[in-house]
């Protein structure tokens, strides 16, 4: 990606899309320094936005983490958090985390509960579809030209690369 060899990628070097290059510019020098770079790979290793394709329509930053918690917290939904709804939310999920019950969460107890969840959450806890299922419609965005993808009118075999330009 760095062209001309000068240790940072610039806007016209950068192969992603214009969103993903200003989501990771930082200080805003039109420039994605070493460290800028880093960020970006860290945030790509965490299931962040910035892959090949994204879904149309979804936040370039993967969305607010911040203000889905909190709606989720807000059982009365009244736009404040109580400390009952606080411990009311923290406290199921402990229950649900602690494996052997000792009142604590290791970071493996922690780590099982979250991919149960994330499974439960997508519908697809075998990871994939029966064979034989219609497959989900699904589209995603080109990065480096203008258009997008319908998965689910793919009607022969096919292999889709994803890659990343971090």
């Amino acid at each position: 990606m760095d062209a001309n060899g000068d240790g940072k990628i610039s806007r016209e070097e950068f192969p992603g899309p214009k969103e993903m290059f200003d989501q990771f510019d930082k200080d805003k020098n039109n420039f994605l320094s070493a460290d800028e770079r880093e960020a970006m790979r860290r945030n790509r290793q965490r299931g962040g936005s910035g892959g090949g394709f994204r879904r149309p329509g979804q936040n370039q930053t993967g969305g607010n983490l911040a203000e889905e918690l909190f709606r989720s917290v807000d059982a009365d939904k009244d736009k404040a958090l109580s400390a009952k709804e606080w411990q009311a939310y923290f406290g199921k999920i402990l229950t649900e985390a602690d494996a052997d019950k000792n009142g604590n969460l290791s970071a493996k107890e922690w780590q099982a509960w979250r991919q149960r969840r994330q499974s439960r959450s997508s519908g697809r806890p075998d990871r994939g579809l029966k064979v034989g299922t219609m497959a989900p419609k699904v589209s995603a965005e080109f990065m480096t030209q203008k258009g997008s993808m319908d998965f689910s009118k793919i009607n022969h075999l096919s292999v889709v690369i994803f890659g990343s330009y971090t």
